[in-house]
């Protein structure tokens, strides 16, 4: 055999066993790696499954809470409606149409016209006050508000959003009150002790956070092209 082939022969030879040598390192080296893969991966522990069904039944436990409150306060409401109706023999027309609310007079006057008039009243007037202040502070949260200074009055405009009514309503009666008294009575204006002006101013200054933080989170989730797009629809150039 010639030294050529020869070669060639040691050549193949060589190539093979280079060519063999990965898989066997291959195969040495698959088995520990499936084996760790298999124990990584063998299923879900004990203590796993057992907290994820106590978290499940927590939330159930939650769920159910909630609603057994809401049914719960509906009974409460049932029952002593119907106890009322029973005891103060008042008919259903006079509670729904009845203009007079005096429960101590002789006979007692249950009419809820004045409670959904006062209801009413209010609702307007601190709408009145609440919508054109709260969407104003909206606009320019959203608009022309520096980041900086946005992620300043946000926040307190969500926190004012947090104090208890209680709050407003001893302010209504310790603080507007004696402020309208002494404004509007020079002018020969009688203002009670409980009125509906008070209420209004209070409750309008009560829900500007909230008018004002919903309205900047729908500003801020319009695109950019539709603002644009409306910047060049509109009558009025843009600011």
């Amino acid at each position: 055999m010639s030294g050529r082939g020869r070669e060639s022969i040691g050549g193949e030879g060589f190539v093979s066993d280079i060519q063999k040598s990965p898989n066997r390192e291959s195969g040495e080296a698959a088995t520990p790696s499936s084996a760790v893969g298999d124990d990584l991966w063998a299923g879900q522990s004990r203590f796993a499954s057992i907290m994820e069904l106590a978290v499940t039944f927590i939330l159930m436990i939650a769920a159910v809470i909630t609603v057994l409150t809401t049914v719960g306060i509906v009974m409460v409401l049932s029952v002593q409606t119907i106890e009322f109706f029973i005891v103060s023999k008042a008919s259903l027309r006079e509670v729904f149409l009845g203009t007079t609310l005096s429960p101590d007079a002789m006979p007692p006057k249950f009419g809820i016209l004045p409670l959904v008039w006062g209801t009413f009243t209010i609702a307007v007037g601190s709408s009145c006050i609440a919508l054109p202040i709260g969407l104003l502070s909206a606009i320019y949260l959203s608009e022309y508000a520096p980041r900086r200074l946005r992620g300043i009055l946000k926040p307190a405009l969500e926190l004012l959003a947090g104090i208890p009514t209680i709050v407003y309503g001893y302010l209504a009666l310790l603080l507007v009150t004696p402020v309208l008294k002494a404004v509007l009575e020079p002018f020969g204006l009688r203002v009670p002790q409980f009125n509906a002006l008070s209420a209004c101013i209070v409750v309008g200054v009560m829900i500007i956070p909230l008018v004002s933080s919903l309205s900047e989170d729908v500003l801020s989730s319009v695109p950019r092209s539709l603002r644009e797009a409306a910047y060049g629809r509109s009558c009025w150039p843009p600011a």
